[in-house]
């Protein structure tokens, strides 16, 4: 979970409203940064991001779109803490993905 002090643009409260989908992606895109700089050392390259009304999944990571999906879903939960949590996931495979550069075919195998 990101500490209190820190402060960001955009707000979670604000992600749940269903015109707010520009908004989610600038949020996805703040909190990536977050992540990226906190967990991955700035090793990630900035992908883009989509926000998706599937109901199947949560998050996804395109290794040849270089794309990261979130759910629709997750910007309706009660905190952002479980959508961070998809989002660093999501992060994890891009960082497999992009530095470590793993083959694995199934995204968590020997190297996740």
């Amino acid at each position: 979970s990101i500490p209190s002090s820190v402060h960001f643009k955009t707000h979670y409260s604000v992600c749940s409203l269903e015109t707010a989908e520009a908004y989610r992606i600038e949020f996805l895109k703040e909190r990536w940064h977050y992540f990226n700089k906190h967990l991955f050392g700035g090793l990630l390259k900035e992908p883009t991001f989509k926000v998706n009304n599937k109901v199947r999944f949560l998050g996804l990571w395109f290794k040849h779109g270089r794309r990261i999906e979130i759910g629709k879903k997750m910007f309706k939960q009660p905190n952002e803490i479980q959508m961070q949590g998809t989002l660093v996931h999501e992060m994890a495979h891009q960082y497999n993905d992009e530095v470590l550069h793993s083959t694995d075919l199934d995204g968590h195998g020997p190297s996740w």
